[in-house]
């Protein structure tokens, strides 16, 4: 449910339209972490020779704390040469931007254990003509490795966005989740089925900051899970004011702080997550009997969808669609 404006003071009209412009201009600033390929660009065009190859490999044994750097280094760089594609995704993970650890360049050999064998097709991972340009919807041809590999780079696809799905099978060898024997690409059944058991209770470290949750929450359907999982209905007056002037709604990450909301709340933090992972996406004001309701409508494979997590959690009903417009959203789900 939504407040209307108190009054409307016209004075206050050209301070108004300053604050408009800096509030657009700061929701669209997203801030990024540097990857290897914006530090160290030489990495995926060095040349390391067998005895280079051996020399790292026997340091890390000898003393991983030491090594760990270079040999995560030497093995993006092998990536590469398999696969420039699923190297240029697995650097921007953030885990790895800040110095690679013992813990993950051991999760780093496996994942490359895991890809070496198979046969990367030319032009693999571009999204086909009507398919969603968030995750791979035709298995044809493919076998179940081939196919998961090519649904979690396409989940990274954008300027700002990584692959949550290669971040959580990271997590997932790290954590020793994944044993020696189980291939989780073969295994392999949805985004969302990977990543559940390894996001876990989505609490600790990884889940505190919101700008991290954010940027990891980057398909549809992992945005929708986590709020399920992580908040409630609430009302309460969320929007922003200027003496009585009602200038903005909530914050993106009031809700994130809370783990309550009302409509208004939910809508600007699902728009904010589906804007960043590269969605075209707007909040709609509907009136409904109880007053104004805040949804969310975005774009995806050539449809329309309607999102809201917040209708009392009594009538939400997650995301649906796709339909034809905006009105035939609106009107379906409040028939």
């Amino acid at each position: 449910m939504r407040i209307r404006l108190k009054s409307f003071p016209f004075f206050l009209l050209p301070l108004l339209a300053v604050m408009a412009v800096n509030i657009a201009g700061c929701a669209n600033t997203v801030s990024t972490q540097p990857t290897f390929f914006d530090t160290l660009p030489e990495l995926f065009t060095k040349k390391y020779s067998s005895a280079e190859i051996t020399a790292v490999r026997q340091n890390f044994k000898i003393d991983p704390p030491q090594y760990s750097q270079a040999l995560g280094e030497m093995l993006l760089w092998q990536m590469n040469k398999k696969s420039p594609e699923t190297a240029k995704e697995f650097a921007r993970i953030p885990d790895l931007n800040d110095g690679i650890d013992s813990k993950e360049a051991k999760a780093i050999i496996s994942i490359c254990n895991l890809i070496k064998d198979l046969n990367i097709p030319p032009d693999f991972f571009e999204a086909k003509p009507g398919e969603s340009a968030f995750h791979s919807d035709d298995k044809t041809g493919l076998t179940p490795e081939l196919f998961a590999l090519r649904e979690m780079i396409l989940v990274g696809k954008g300027d700002q966005k990584y692959s949550a799905l290669l971040q959580a099978l990271l997590w997932g060898y790290m954590d020793g989740y994944f044993q020696q024997d189980n291939n989780p690409l073969k295994n392999y059944q949805g985004a969302l089925k990977f990543v559940k058991p390894i996001w876990g209770s989505m609490e600790g470290p990884r889940w505190e900051k919101f700008e991290d949750v954010v940027r990891r929450l980057n398909t549809s359907e992992l945005i929708n899970y986590y709020e399920r999982k992580n908040f409630t209905y609430e009302f309460y007056d969320s929007g922003n004011w200027v003496g009585s002037i009602f200038v903005s709604g909530a914050r993106p990450s009031l809700i994130f702080e809370k783990k309550q909301g009302n409509c208004d709340a939910y809508s600007t933090f699902t728009e904010e997550c589906l804007r960043r992972a590269g969605y075209e996406t707007w909040i709609k004001i509907t009136d409904i009997p109880e007053g104004e309701h805040a949804t969310v409508l975005f774009k995806d494979k050539g449809g329309i969808y309607l999102f809201d997590n917040a209708y009392f959690q009594v009538r939400c009903s997650g995301i649906i669609g796709p339909f034809k417009s905006e009105n035939e959203a609106i009107e379906t789900y409040f028939d």
